[in-house]
């Protein structure tokens, strides 16, 4: 939760370690992958948000906010 507190206010560097912490306990959590991804992309951080969204994508290749991540992480000319 505090990570995402923290993505909302703005304090990408912050939530990225709160996110980054959260997975330590709980591995496969997808919210925690997609916030780490996005609060990577944030950060100019592309490789390491394209393998968060990887880890993402292994658990729900199909869901909406991993689709929509995925296009945003795409190169131009495959969206």
């Amino acid at each position: 939760m505090l990570a995402r507190v923290h993505e909302l206010t703005e304090q990408p560097a912050r939530a990225a370690s709160e996110f980054s912490a959260a997975l330590e306990l709980a591995p496969n959590d997808l919210g925690a992958w997609l916030g780490l991804a996005r609060t990577r992309l944030q950060r100019g951080e592309v490789s390491a948000a394209e393998q968060a969204l990887a880890r993402a994508r292994e658990g729900a290749p199909e869901h909406p906010q991993v689709i929509e991540l995925g296009q945003r992480l795409a190169p131009e000319g495959d969206r």
